[in-house]
C-alpha cells in the first residue's frame, strides 16, 4: 500500500522594521533619503522584499509600508515612519544701513526696501517695527521672518537721519551809493533771507558800522541747529562819480538741442547809477553754436556814461546718444558653439549725425545664455550702453535638462543612456546612438550615422553626408550641408530637408 505525505508552507515570512527615520529637509518636496532594507526571516524561503517609498520625500511625515513575500506566496507588511523635519530658520541677505538727508526735524519720510530672505520653504510673515516717521539721529529697525515650520529669524538695520546740507541764505542786493563822507558813509544794508529744511540758529554779518569810499564786501552767514553754515556775500560800493555800476552776471553752461541753433534766454545783470537811469544792452545772437561764445553786456546812463561785463555763453553736449537695440533672441543650437543672427542697433544724437555702435558678441553663440553689449559713443563721448540676451537651447531646452554627452573633432561612437541626453558629434565621421529618453542629438560636421532610437528624439544632422534613422517615438529630424538619408521610422515624425538631394522616408511632415 502507498500514502501520500504533503508538506505546505502557510507560515507568513518574518519582517523585522527598519527603525524610524528622521532627517533634517533640504528642500521642501524634494528630500533625498537612503532607507536600509528591513531584516527578513522565513521557515522556507524569502522571495521578494519590497516597498512603496516614493523617489523623494516632501517635508513632513511619510509612511513607509515594507512586504516580504516567501516562495510559497505568503507575505507579511510592517510601516516604518519617516519624518522629514525643517528647524533651521530663516535666512537674511546682509541688510545695508540707510543714510538719508533729513527733510525736518521730526517727521521725515522713509521707504525701506524689503530685505531678501531664503528659506527651503515659503516665507510666512515679514515685518519690522519701524516708525511712520523718522526723526533726527539713529533709529535701530528689527526685522521678523517667520517660515513655514514656525522657525523665526530676526536681524537689524539701522537708519541713520542726518543733516549734512547747508542753510540757504539770500544776501541783500549789492549796494551802490553816493559817498557823503570819505569814510563815515551810512549804509542801510537790508535784510539776509535764510531758510534750513531742519532749523536756522543763528543769521550774521561783519558789515562795520560806517562805510568808507570805494568797495566793502560784507560777508552773511547762516547757521542751522547741527553746526551747518551757508556764507553769502554783500556789495557795498560808495561812490562819487555817475559812472553806471553794472554787475557781471553768472557765465552760462546750457546743454544743446542742436549743433547750431540752440536758444538761450539771458537774464539781463543789474545796473544803477547814482544819479540818472540806465539802459542795458548786449550783442548777443537769436541762437547759440555748440562751444563758448562771449556775450557783452552795456550800461549806458543819461548822461552817456557806459559800463562793460562779459558773459560767457557756453553749449555744451553732454548727453548720450539714444541706442535702440534688437530684440532677444531665443534659437536652437546646431552644434556645441552656432553662428546666430542677432540684428542691428540704431542710434541718432542730437550733434552726431553718425554716432559709433558696437557690440562685443562672439562670433559663435554657446549653449545657454550670453549677454551682448552693445555700446554707442558720439564725437564728444558722450555714451549709452544697452544689454541684448541671446539663448541658445538645446532642442528647445537648457543644457541642465539632458545628460550631456560630447564627443571629439575625430571618429566617434556615441551612445546615449536611458535618460534625456544631449550628445554633441563635433567633427569627425561619427555613429550616435540614441536610446532610451527624449534625446537632442547635434551630429556635426563629417559623415555621421545617427539613430534616435526610443523616445521623441530631435536630430540636427549638421554638414556632412549623413544617415539619420528616428527609431519609435515623434521624432523631429533636420538635415544640413551634404546629401543626407532621412528614415522616420515609427509614429509621427516631422523631417526638414536643408536642400533638395536629401531623401526622406516615413516622415509623416
Amino acid at each position: 500500500a502507498t500514502q501520500k505525505v504533503t508538506i505546505a508552507d502557510t507560515t507568513k515570512p518574518t519582517i523585522t522594521a527598519p527603525a524610524d527615520i528622521t532627517q533634517e529637509a533640504t528642500s521642501k518636496s524634494d528630500n533625498k533619503i537612503t532607507l536600509q532594507t528591513p531584516t527578513v526571516v522565513d521557515n522556507v524561503e524569502v522571495a521578494s522584499i519590497t516597498n512603496d517609498a516614493p523617489e523623494s520625500f516632501p517635508v513632513g511625515i511619510t509612511t513607509v509600508t515594507w512586504t516580504a513575500i516567501d516562495n510559497s506566496g505568503n507575505s507579511e507588511s510592517i510601516t516604518q515612519k519617516i519624518t522629514v523635519i525643517d528647524s533651521v530658520p530663516p535666512k537674511f541677505d546682509k541688510l545695508s544701513d540707510i543714510t538719508v538727508e533729513a527733510t525736518s526735524k521730526g517727521s521725515n519720510s522713509i521707504s525701506i526696501p524689503t530685505p531678501k530672505v531664503s528659506d527651503i520653504q515659503d516665507i510666512t510673515k515679514l515685518e519690522n517695527d519701524a516708525p511712520k516717521v523718522f526723526a533726527l539721529g539713529e533709529t535701530t529697525v528689527t526685522w521678523t521672518a517667520i517660515d513655514e515650520s514656525g522657525n523665526i529669524s530676526t536681524t537689524t538695520q539701522k537708519v541713520i537721519v542726518q543733516d549734512t546740507t547747508k542753510p540757504t541764505i539770500t544776501p541783500p542786493a549789492d549796494i551802490t551809493q553816493e559817498a557823503t563822507s570819505s569814510d563815515s558813509n551810512t549804509v542801510s544794508l537790508g535784510k539776509a533771507d535764510a531758510s534750513d529744511l531742519v532749523e536756522i540758529a543763528t543769521v550774521s554779518n561783519d558789515a562795520p558800522s560806517k562805510f568808507k569810499l570805494g568797495e566793502t564786501i560784507v560777508s552773511w552767514t547762516a547757521t542751522d541747529s547741527s553746526g551747518n553754515i551757508a556764507n553769502v556775500t554783500q556789495k557795498v560800493t560808495i561812490i562819487d562819480t555817475s559812472s553806471p555800476n553794472i554787475s557781471k552776471p553768472d557765465n552760462v553752461v546750457v546743454e544743446a538741442t542742436s549743433k547750431t541753433d540752440t536758444v538761450v534766454t539771458l537774464q539781463p545783470p543789474i545796473a544803477t547809477d547814482s544819479v540818472s537811469k540806465v539802459t542795458i544792452t548786449n550783442d548777443a545772437p537769436k541762437t547759440f553754436p555748440l562751444g563758448d561764445t562771449l556775450v557783452t553786456w552795456t550800461a549806458k546812463d543819461e548822461a552817456g556814461n557806459r559800463s562793460n561785463v562779459t558773459q560767457t555763453i557756453t553749449i555744451k553736449d553732454s548727453t548720450a546718444p539714444e541706442l535702440a537695440i534688437p530684440d532677444n533672441v531665443i534659437t536652437n543650437a546646431t552644434d556645441l558653439n552656432t553662428v546666430i543672427s542677432f540684428g542691428n542697433a540704431n542710434a541718432t544724437d542730437l550733434t552726431d549725425s553718425s554716432p559709433k555702435i558696437t557690440n562685443d558678441a562672439p562670433d559663435a553663440f554657446p549653449i545657454g545664455e550670453t549677454k551682448v553689449t552693445w555700446t554707442v559713443v558720439d564725437s564728444f563721448g558722450n555714451m549709452e550702453s544697452k544689454t541684448q540676451t541671446i539663448t541658445v537651447q538645446a532642442c528647445g531646452k537648457p543644457e541642465s535638462a539632458y545628460n550631456v554627452i560630447l564627443g571629439t573633432d575625430g571618429d566617434d561612437i556615441l551612445t546615449g543612456t536611458s535618460k534625456a541626453d544631449l550628445i554633441i558629434g563635433l567633427a569627425g565621421d561619427d555613429i550616435i546612438t540614441g536610446d532610451k529618453g527624449d534625446d537632442c542629438i547635434l551630429s556635426g560636421d563629417g559623415d555621421d550615422i545617427v539613430y534616435g532610437n526610443e523616445g521623441t528624439d530631435y536630430v540636427n544632422a549638421g554638414s556632412g553626408n549623413d544617415i539619420i534613422k528616428g527609431g519609435s517615438g515623434d521624432d523631429y529630424l533636420i538635415t544640413g550641408a551634404g546629401t543626407d538619408v532621412v528614415d522616420g521610422g515609427d509614429d509621427y515624425d516631422t523631417c526638414i530637408a536643408s536642400n533638395d538631394n536629401d531623401i526622406l522616408l516615413s516622415c509623416e511632415n
